[in-house]
C-alpha cells in the first residue's frame, strides 16, 4: 500500500527495486491505467508473486519495500 500522493514513478521504482530483493518473489507486471476508476483513485498496483516464498523471501521483500519513497504498508491479497 502507498501514502497518498505517491506517484505513479515511485511506484514503478519500488517494484524495479524489489524485483530481485529475495528468493522466490517476482514482481506483476504494473497493470496501466485503462479508465476503471479503482486504478485511477488508488494508482497503479504493485503486486509479487510469492506462493514459493517462504517467511524469510517475505521479510526481505518487506524490507526492501518498506525503503522506498511511498511505501506505508503491505497486504497479502491471499489472507
Amino acid at each position: 500500500m502507498f501514502a497518498a500522493g505517491t506517484t505513479a514513478d515511485q511506484r514503478a521504482a519500488a517494484s524495479r527495486a524489489c524485483a530481485g530483493a529475495a528468493p522466490h518473489t517476482s514482481p506483476e507486471p504494473i497493470p496501466t491505467p485503462s479508465g476503471t476508476r479503482g486504478i485511477e483513485r488508488s494508482g497503479s498496483l504493485v503486486r509479487f508473486r510469492i506462493d514459493s516464498a517462504s517467511d524469510h523471501d517475505l521479510a526481505r521483500l518487506e524490507d526492501c519495500l518498506q525503503k522506498q519513497p511511498g511505501v506505508k504498508g503491505f497486504q497479502d491479497s491471499a489472507a
